[in-house]
């Protein structure tokens, strides 16, 4: 089974989860509030992990609030063996920044900018703006 892991559950983060897993995905994720995991505790399909086991993932979606923090979780997955979709909605300059980042780290990568943050992460509006691995 595809295995897929959102770091960052805040408002898009679980709207996220919870698309996928009504899709039918095991989902785990990591995020630095606890609060985020007990709103998250009711749906089945997912569970909370720590930011290591993203290594493992096939997918890696980020939804992050800021670059700082995009970049910092760059460092922490780096070996990483899956896909990692940066789904934040830093500037473009930021993305850039980070898609640069992986490229050096030689991380399967692409930028995939949600367009009008958490209310369209229920209905997947997204455009891909870079691509790099």
């Amino acid at each position: 089974m595809t295995k897929v892991f959102v770091i960052g559950l805040g408002r898009m983060g679980r709207g996220i989860v919870k698309n996928l897993v009504k899709k039918g995905y095991s989902v785990l994720g990591y995020d630095v509030s606890p609060r985020s995991y007990e709103l998250l505790a009711d749906i089945t399909g997912f569970r909370p992990a720590a930011l290591p086991e993203a290594r493992e993932a096939d997918y890696v979606l980020v939804t992050l609030p800021t670059a700082r923090e995009l970049l910092g979780v760059l460092d922490e997955i780096m070996g990483s063996k899956g896909v990692i979709i940066n789904m934040t909605t830093v500037g473009l300059d930021d993305a850039k920044a980070a898609a640069s980042k992986a490229a050096s780290m030689n991380l399967r990568y692409l930028t995939a900018m949600m367009e009008g943050g958490p209310a369209n992460a229920v209905t997947q509006r997204c455009r891909n703006i870079s691509r790099n691995g």
